[in-house]
């Protein structure tokens, strides 16, 4: 592992793991590899000397600037590896599997201070649910006012007061 310009042991034994890439990540480093002569020692990645990146000057350089013109704002490697894992949390990567990527001891980390609960995700569980509970075949004509009992139909004004409800 490389911390800070050096090579170091992984603070936990969860750190020493396999990172699986997917078909672009693979087809950049295979392009990049078939430009120099193989050497397994070699980083996959220097800087311009062939020593370690380092992750500030990295960040300050290519990161934020690259962020900023994409409009995406304040960007670091943190919120890197928050949106990660909110994002695998999106598309239903079981939280064990999110764990084993983020090399965390625990589930309970990961699920309490990495997933995070995002907007379109909200939408769609409370549209789901309402397809649930109205039924998938109800016609798109169907106002919610046929839904109310009679002797509220006329106070939409007071929906919500305690002393109508």
């Amino acid at each position: 592992m490389v911390y800070e310009g050096h090579f170091d042991n992984p603070k936990s034994r969860h750190s020493i793991r396999l990172i699986p890439l997917g078909p672009l990540a693979l087809s950049i480093l295979t392009a990049k590899r078939a430009k120099v002569p193989f050497d397994p020692a070699a980083l996959v990645c220097p800087n311009g000397k062939g020593t370690v990146l380092d992750r500030r000057t990295l960040l300050s350089r290519q990161l934020k600037p690259a962020a900023k013109r994409l409009g995406l704002g304040n960007v670091n490697w943190h919120l890197l590896r928050h949106s990660n894992a909110t994002l695998h949390d999106s598309i239903g990567t079981p939280l064990g599997t999110v764990q084993a990527l983020l090399g965390h001891s625990s589930s309970e980390i990961t699920r309490q201070v990495y997933l995070h609960s995002l907007s379109a995700d909200r939408r769609v569980a409370v549209e789901r649910l309402e397809a649930l509970i109205i039924g998938p075949e109800s016609d798109p004509n169907f106002g919610f006012e046929q839904l109310a009992l009679p002797e509220f139909a006329d106070a939409a004004g007071d929906i919500g007061r305690g002393d109508r409800i």
